[in-house]
């Protein structure tokens, strides 16, 4: 996969190209192109099982794809909650975490 450093248009947050995840037999996502523009709000929709954190894995590199490429926005910052909260500690509120995973002030993350 490429890094962070690789630049694409700048209209653009990312841009996935033939991406391909597997699991042994079980293909997650299949030959995926995608264009995400700078200033949207994308939403991922499926059933269990259907590669929607798979996908989003591999934008952050904790996953490296089978096949394809993906480039990532210079000015990106990405920041991704588990589905199962594997990584979020108890102990903390709603409002700890996004302060700190995207190191905002209180009012910011209220509002995130």
């Amino acid at each position: 996969m490429n890094s962070m450093a690789d630049s694409i248009s700048s209209g653009l947050a990312i841009r996935a190209r033939g991406l391909t995840k597997d699991f042994g037999h079980v293909v997650a996502v299949n030959n995926l192109d995608l264009d995400v523009p700078h200033s949207r709000i994308y939403g991922f929709l499926g059933p269990n099982g259907s590669g929607k954190s798979t996908f989003l894995k591999t934008i952050l590199e904790q996953l490296q794809p089978l096949l394809g490429e993906i480039k990532l926005g210079a000015s990106l910052d990405l920041a991704y909650f588990a589905e199962a909260h594997d990584k979020l500690h108890p102990d903390k509120t709603g409002l700890d975490e996004p302060l700190e995973q995207k190191k905002m002030i209180i009012s910011e993350a209220r509002n995130y």
